[in-house]
């Protein structure tokens, strides 16, 4: 239950999210982001836990993304960041809403490196040729270039996002108080 019910509200944050920037409103779809985040956590049998590990995955995201613009390999249609070189904020709490899957509907993938790498180099530079096509992100040309760089710190992410996540205590998966 708690696995399905992660998926669902990741999935609605990460919606909200992109279609509240596609559509040039990026601050509500950043509310309702909020909502889905703050949802989790309060739902969470160890939010302090959680709220730790997606403020981590944040500056993960932030130091990816951030990479990213200062490259000149990416940039943002709605929702820039306050600093030219920070990602909006918008794309920031997409990344805190990812940490909250990575002991729930993800944590298949929290032992197993290499798949988590594998996973970040494909997965990372899909989901930002699906946005682009959306009109959120522009990758810059020539595009094969800037997804070569983008796969390769989506690998390192994910490998560092999912080590971050490691719980050896447990075996169990995060559960929800529902």
């Amino acid at each position: 239950m708690s696995t399905a019910f992660n998926y669902v509200l990741y999935q609605v944050g990460w919606f909200s999210c992109v279609m509240g920037a596609a559509w040039s409103h990026p601050w509500v779809g950043t509310a309702m982001g909020s909502i889905t985040l703050a949802t989790h956590l309060t739902l969470a049998e160890r939010r302090w836990e959680e709220l730790r590990l997606a403020c981590l995955i944040g500056a993960v995201g932030a130091c990816v993304d951030g990479l990213q613009l200062a490259a000149g390999t990416l940039s943002f249609v709605s929702g820039g960041g306050l600093v030219h070189w920070l990602p909006p904020g918008w794309l920031l709490l997409l990344w805190m809403q990812f940490a909250g899957t990575l002991r729930f509907s993800l944590r298949w993938l929290t032992f197993q490196p290499r798949l988590a790498i594998l996973f970040g180099a494909t997965g990372g530079p899909l989901v930002y040729v699906a946005v682009s096509r959306l009109g959120v992100v522009r990758i810059q040309s020539p595009q094969w270039q800037s997804l070569l760089v983008l796969s390769a710190l989506w690998a390192v992410a994910m490998w560092v996002a999912t080590w971050l996540a490691r719980d050896p205590g447990s075996v169990n998966p995060g559960r929800y108080r529902i």
